[in-house]
């Protein structure tokens, strides 16, 4: 009696865990707003993100603050949602200045329902920096037709 009460534990268990792992990826698609917080200096910057969602994927731009406070645009090169963990890999140049700058951004978050927060590190021409950063969804993706 006790065997099997210990066996339907374990199978619970495992089936519990499976639908976790199962879970549907979390919405991320449309714009969102947010802030990057630079650990070395405490300084802040706001940045947004237009994303596009095809099922786990992400596609879309960021767009972060440059000198004098002009924002310019990355693209994401790689981005993916798995149930609520969020990741994007964006990059291009940053032309406001000469000569431009090369700029790679790397974010890990976690999605709860309209917030995604976590860290990141963003590299120009190569040098990184890391950071704290959070996003609001501020428009949702028109939905598909």
């Amino acid at each position: 009696m006790l065997t099997a009460a210990v066996g339907t534990g374990i199978l619970c268990s495992i089936l519990l865990g499976g639908c976790a792992i199962l879970s549907p990826p979390a919405a991320v698609g449309g714009t969102w707003s947010g802030q990057i917080t630079w650990d070395a200096s405490g300084l802040w910057s706001p940045f947004s993100m237009t994303l596009v969602q095809d099922g786990s994927a992400i596609q879309g731009e960021v767009r972060l603050s440059g000198p004098g406070g002009q924002s310019f645009a990355i693209v994401v090169n790689d981005g993916s949602v798995g149930g609520r963990d969020f990741s994007l890999d964006a990059s291009g140049t940053m032309s406001l200045v000469s000569p431009s700058v090369l700029v790679q951004l790397a974010l890990d978050g976690e999605v709860d329902d309209t917030r995604v927060t976590g860290t990141g590190t963003q590299w120009n021409d190569g040098a990184p920096n890391t950071f704290e950063w959070f996003a609001d969804l501020i428009a949702p993706a028109e939905p598909d037709d």
